[in-house]
């Protein structure tokens, strides 16, 4: 489970979550919201970030088959400009009426400042209980992406994370926590837009394929390569070059999953392959349990519960082999 790691006391890491209607053809409307608001925290702060923004495909209510699309980023930025963060999420709910906006603030001691009291611009009591209840808020997002929630956990989380600001409208306000929840837990959600990896060369394949040696230290963020089930791939690996890789979060990494092809070369996803999975309504990853072939027989359908790879939790089940989210 991923968590973010300690950064210097004078930025505060800003995670924002946002829903609206899925109203667009091209884009949710959430994707659209969250693009204007993290391009505005942009320009107006001195902000720090790495990786963009992940879209998240969840159930709203348990036992409804209706999905929201929900988006989040997170940004670091100075602790004495965490205001006018919240005012520019203000100020567009303000505009829009039919979005929700929430921003967790979290402030993250360095280790070089010895317990040194840096929540100096917050309430002390306030930031120990955001840090609290991390845990709690990536499963509730867990949960609405898996099987959606109930009216009682809906109720749950707004007390337990009364301190997390919403902005405009509060139906939506389940929806944008969980998606903040999954941005925390780092292995949920696709990253909006894709990654042109056609600027790179090798001597051996030229502009065709690279090592994955050969992407580290050449951009802000080097991705993490990955096959299907989500497993690291070697810096020995060659990648094809393509211009529309489309990326996920695993393990909180900007990750590009690859198939290999007969050349013995991976290729990445592009958005065609993450269209098809969706379009068939089939999992990739899924591989028929023998001890469950005659349940099987009856359902006809792919589901978790005949999965060689399915592991029972007390929050239902969760898959050892492809972890690694779609929307």
């Amino acid at each position: 489970m991923f968590l973010p790691e300690a950064f210097s006391s004078e930025y505060c890491k800003i995670y924002a979550g946002v829903c609206a209607q899925t109203d667009h053809p091209e884009m949710p409307k959430a994707t659209a919201c969250a693009q204007e608001l993290f391009e505005a925290v942009k320009a107006g702060v001195d902000a720090r970030t790495i990786m963009g923004i992940t879209e998240h495909l969840l159930l709203p209510q348990a036992g409804s088959s209706d999905k929201v699309t929900a988006a989040a980023f997170d940004v670091d930025v100075p602790v004495d400009d965490v205001g006018k963060v919240r005012q520019t999420a203000a100020d567009m709910a303000e505009a829009d009426p039919d979005i929700c906006i929430c921003i967790l603030p979290v402030f993250m001691e360095n280790p070089d400042d010895k317990g040194e009291d840096i929540a100096s611009h917050a309430d002390r009591e306030r930031v120990s209980q955001i840090r609290g209840h991390y845990i709690d808020l990536i499963r509730f997002g867990q949960k609405m992406k898996r099987e959606g929630v109930t009216e009682e956990d809906t109720l749950t989380v707004e007390e337990t994370f009364s301190d997390i600001i919403v902005y405009g409208d509060r139906d939506k306000a389940e929806a944008a926590y969980a998606a903040i929840g999954l941005r925390l837990g780092g292995d949920d959600g696709q990253f909006v837009g894709t990654y042109d990896m056609t600027g790179f060369s090798s001597r051996k394949y030229g502009s065709v394929a690279l090592c994955i040696g050969g992407f580290r230290g050449t951009y802000a963020i080097d991705p993490k390569f990955a096959d299907r089930t989500g497993s690291k791939l070697g810096f020995h690996e060659h990648i094809v070059l393509i211009d529309n890789a489309k990326a996920v979060l695993d393990n909180g990494e900007f990750t590009l999953l690859c198939t290999l092809g007969n050349d013995d070369m991976w290729r990445p996803y592009g958005p065609d392959d993450f269209n098809k999975r969706r379009k068939h309504d089939s999992c990739d990853f899924f591989e028929l349990d023998d001890d469950c072939i005659d349940r099987f027989k009856e359902t006809k359908k792919r589901a978790c519960s005949c999965c060689l790879f399915r592991k029972l939790t007390e929050d239902g089940f969760v898959c050892t082999a492809g972890h690694v989210p779609v929307r």
